[in-house]
C-alpha cells in the first residue's frame, strides 16, 4: 500500500456505480485483488469492470502568466 492509496470499499463502489449507471443497481459488485496497479478494480457480476483510481491526484501547479506593467 502506498502512503497516499486511498481504501475504497465495495460499499461505495456500488453506490457510485448505481448513481451513474442505474442499468447495473443491484448487481453484485466483487473487489479484485490486484497487483502492479495503482486502481482499484471491481467486477460487475455482469462481466463488466470498473478500473477507480486509489491514489489522491497531485495537485499541479501552474506559474501565473506574467502581466507587462504591473
Amino acid at each position: 500500500m502506498h502512503s497516499d492509496q486511498i481504501i475504497i470499499k465495495t460499499t461505495h463502489t456500488r453506490d457510485l456505480i448505481a448513481d451513474q449507471f442505474p442499468q447495473f443497481r443491484g448487481e453484485k459488485i466483487v473487489a479484485l485483488d490486484t497487483v502492479g496497479t495503482v486502481n482499484a478494480i471491481f467486477r460487475i457480476v455482469t462481466g463488466c469492470r470498473t478500473l477507480t483510481p486509489s491514489k489522491t491526484p497531485t495537485p499541479h501547479r501552474t506559474p501565473a502568466p506574467e502581466t507587462p506593467g504591473w
